[in-house]
C-alpha cells in the first residue's frame, strides 16, 4: 500500500470520528437543531411519549441530560 494511501485513510477515519471539523458539513449544533434524527427524536417526544420511553428505555428529561 502507498504510504499516501495510509495517511488518506487516517484523514478520513478522523473525520469520521469527528475530531476535525469540515467546513463543508453543517455545524453540529445545527444538526442537532435541523437534522432529522433530531426532528424525528423532537416529533416522538412530543406526540407520542410511551414510543419515546419504549425507543429509548429512558423518560425525556434523562435523554436531555
Amino acid at each position: 500500500m502507498d504510504p499516501l494511501d495510509d495517511v488518506a485513510l487516517l484523514q478520513i477515519a478522523i473525520l469520521q470520528q469527528g475530531l476535525i471539523e469540515d467546513p463543508s458539513v453543517a455545524s453540529r449544533g445545527e444538526r442537532r437543531q435541523y437534522g432529522h434524527y433530531a426532528t424525528l427524536m423532537e416529533e416522538l417526544r412530543v406526540e407520542d411519549p410511551q414510543s419515546f420511553f419504549n425507543y429509548l428505555r429512558m423518560k425525556s428529561a434523562m435523554f436531555d441530560d
